[in-house]
């Protein structure tokens, strides 16, 4: 997957991801964060993946350890889809 590092971003900025979600995907995340052991944001749109079906779970991590899962059933997304977030 695309990692980006060194990304100068303050508070109140927007970060946009565009990409065609594969047509056989499972899902699909966007990782924001310092390194994968300190994310603040994990976006995790879940099409049928860990017992999730149409789900997105969104979560942060903080040396290692997660927090405290986010999920919601509105669930934009379509296998095939060109999306930006």
């Amino acid at each position: 997957g695309l990692v980006v590092t060194q990304l100068d971003v303050v508070p109140g900025e927007c970060i946009k991801v565009k990409g065609k979600i594969e047509d056989d995907a499972q899902g699909f995340a966007v990782n924001v964060g310092k390194d994968s052991y300190t994310l603040m944001l994990h976006f995790n749109p879940r099409f049928d993946c860990h017992g999730d079906v149409n789900t997105i779970v969104c979560n942060s991590k903080e040396d290692g350890t997660w927090g405290e899962e986010d999920r919601k059933a509105d669930f934009p997304f379509q296998q095939g889809d060109k999306i930006e977030v």
